[in-house]
């Protein structure tokens, strides 16, 4: 069984932008980020990065497979 698998390549970067942008716009007070402190939901996170997921570009997100 090769098990050898790109992550990467299961979505682009199009696609990644509409999750994202889908997800804000549904379930913005889902918890995202976790760390001993504290809690991060996505409207929270993008709030503390000072943009809106509109702001988001597929150039913006920087991601390559």
């Amino acid at each position: 069984v090769d098990t050898h698998i790109h992550a990467a390549a299961c979505i682009n970067q199009k696609h990644l932008l509409r999750f994202i942008k889908k997800s804000y716009q549904i379930d913005a007070d889902r918890v995202v980020y976790s760390t001993k402190e504290k809690n991060l939901t996505l409207k929270e996170l993008f709030a503390k990065l000072k943009m809106h997921p509109y702001d988001l570009t597929v150039d913006s997100l920087d991601v390559h497979a």
